[in-house]
């Protein structure tokens, strides 16, 4: 189908930790796809997560570099908060947006937590162009 033809995947299985509460990468860079795009693409991140502290958040976003610049914010994440501490959920998120500029665009995940020490399994991110 024209999807599987377009879409992009990455993966990154090592799990790893931050404490940063700005945006970041962890030590292992990515996952990032890198795909021409148009204006439009639809893109889904997951990992199962977890934190050392209680009632603090864990998120996980995406960066846009190339032809189209797009900070990593909490509009594009997929997040929780208030879990017991180190209770782990795989969660995942998908958001469609509409405002790329056309041509080769990079799409990475990053990541920062609210408190505590966040860490992040099996991480993916998955891109379908339009």
């Amino acid at each position: 189908s024209i999807v599987e033809r377009l879409s992009q995947v990455d993966n990154v299985a090592a799990a790893e930790t931050t404490a940063s509460t700005t945006y970041t990468d962890l030590a292992t860079f990515g996952p990032s796809v890198t795909t021409e795009t148009g204006s439009r693409a639809i893109v889904f991140i997951r990992a199962p997560m977890d934190n050392t502290l209680a009632t603090v958040g864990n998120f996980m976003s995406w960066d846009v570099t190339g032809a189209s610049t797009l900070a990593a914010s909490e509009n594009q994440a997929v997040n929780f908060a208030g879990l017991p501490a180190a209770t782990r959920w795989r969660l995942g998120s998908h958001y469609m947006i509409s405002s790329l500029t056309p041509g080769v665009n990079t799409f990475t995940v990053k990541y920062r937590v609210t408190g505590g020490t966040g860490t992040f399994l099996t991480r993916q991110i998955a891109v379908i162009p339009f």
